[in-house]
């Protein structure tokens, strides 16, 4: 049976959790069959089934040794699988851009219309159904600008991913490559769409509890506060807390693959002074990808090193909950005094000649940043200065936290100015001492020589490291 004859075949496979992993795992079932091996029965009476049932998003094979009958050669072979999926073709339209938006309105217009002869889709609807999935705009209402999301449906039929019939009206449908790419997108993506399913009855909650709310792109952080001239003359300012939501599974892969760490270094750079960790635990830790020990730590790490809130929910209704009493603190907080916008780097200094006490009582707290300000300050794909790029490169360092970093970087912004130091100094004892003296965090406390010295042997020599 060919990949399309499947996949015809299974069309409602998407409300699985993990229907590429699915997928795979037939295709190495039905070879095993083919060759007769033992492990077929594994496969398809064990693995399937334990992969179906499981209800969250898997990334990788390795994330499935979790599961029941799953062994590292199974998990390897999907990694194999995984690889190589990545690896066909280098073109990957970006999330909500209009060629995601048309390749996902056709793949979803092919699974409601099983007839292969009327599986198309005219220009009218095609936009109009489109539209929903794209952050641009399909239709233009300027006379100077002609550009919109539908200029990349030209792109798309060059590259043979979508057939255009040259009839009156046009037709348009996927082609096979099309349709795996709908599919790679929707595999890429799927974690977004599980999570705004599920997001759903967070917000049902929220819109239960009469809480003002919007949707829009935040490049750090789930969600934040923001308050709003009642003249609407002015910009709207970001209150100074935010919450980052992860599922413990989620988490695990983050820690897994690092980003974890480089998510808590954006969100001590944010600007903003109450960063908030909103861990789902969705039950024991112990049938997780980390050991539980591990997650143990990684949460009191985040606390007491990163010195970032952490709050343990239950599920979404729970994490609603939380939002909506953070929601009426905040209200209550701010709805009466005067708050005043100003640049990032005008808050820091502020911030810099006030203790934390300070910031409580005095009327600092009402300084506040835009929330564009805040929102452009902080996406991760904008050009990185050389202070900031060398702050990601020491973050890479075991035992260097956010803090430390930090305080380095103040000190010497780029490798140049380290090593400029470096030179300065008579032997290595007192390169050690260069970076081990540094002060960080609110406690003060020394960054320690063996950081000093590890830093030192990186940057300062020309021998092998031991």
């Amino acid at each position: 049976m060919s990949y399309s004859d499947r996949y015809k075949k299974n069309t409602n496979k998407f409300k699985s959790a993990n229907p590429v992993f699915e997928e795979w795992l037939s295709e190495i079932k039905e070879d095993a069959i083919a060759k007769d091996l033992q492990s077929k029965h594994t496969y398809s009476k064990v693995c399937l089934n334990s992969l179906r049932k499981y209800p969250l998003p898997l990334k990788s094979g390795k994330e499935c040794i979790i599961l029941e009958g799953f062994g590292d050669k199974i998990c390897k072979l999907i990694d194999e699988k995984l690889e190589a999926f990545l690896r066909e073709g280098e073109y990957m339209p970006e999330f909500r851009s209009g060629a995601y938006a048309i390749l996902i309105t056709l793949l979803k217009n092919e699974e409601e219309n099983k007839d292969e002869e009327n599986n198309y889709m005219l220009k009218a609807k095609l936009i109009r159904d489109a539209q929903k999935h794209s952050d641009a705009q399909f239709t233009s209402h300027d006379p100077k600008n002609h550009y919109t999301a539908w200029n990349s449906m030209s792109n798309l039929i060059k590259k043979s991913y979508v057939d255009k019939e040259n009839k009156l009206p046009a037709r348009y449908r996927l082609t096979e490559s099309g349709r795996v790419l709908a599919r790679k997108l929707l595999y890429d993506y799927l974690s977004f769409f599980y999570l705004r399913k599920k997001q759903d009855l967070l917000i049902d909650e929220i819109k239960k509890a009469n809480i003002k709310h919007e949707f829009g792109k935040l490049h750090v952080g789930d969600f934040a506060w923001i308050a709003r001239a009642r003249s609407g003359s002015h910009p709207d300012i970001v209150l100074n807390y935010i919450v980052e939501r992860k599922r413990m599974d989620d988490l695990c892969s983050s820690i897994i693959d690092g980003r974890y760490k480089e998510q808590k270094f954006r969100l001590k750079k944010s600007g903003i002074t109450y960063a908030v960790y909103l861990i789902e635990d969705y039950g024991s830790m112990k049938h997780m990808s980390l050991p539980e020990k591990s997650l143990v730590q990684a949460d009191v790490n985040t606390q007491i090193i990163d010195k970032l809130i952490v709050h343990h929910t239950t599920d979404p209704k729970d994490s609603a909950y939380y939002l909506i009493h953070m929601s009426n603190f905040l209200i209550r907080r701010f709805k009466d005094k005067r708050l005043n916008a100003c640049a990032k780097t005008e808050l820091e200094d502020f911030r810099k000649k006030f203790s934390d006490e300070d910031l409580s009582q005095n009327e600092i707290s009402n300084y506040l940043m835009t929330f564009k300000e805040f929102n452009e300050f902080s996406n991760k794909n904008k050009p990185l200065s050389v202070k900031e790029m060398f702050a990601k490169c020491l973050m890479k360092i075991q035992g260097l936290s956010q803090e430390k970093v930090l305080s380095i970087v103040d000190l010497y912004p780029s490798p140049s100015h380290l090593i400029k130091e470096y030179s300065k100094c008579s032997d290595e004892n007192s390169r050690i001492k260069l970076l081990a003296n540094i002060k960080y965090g609110s406690a003060q406390r020394n960054v320690g020589p063996a950081i000093g010295k590890l830093v030192a042997q990186l940057f300062f020599t020309s021998a092998p490291l031991p």
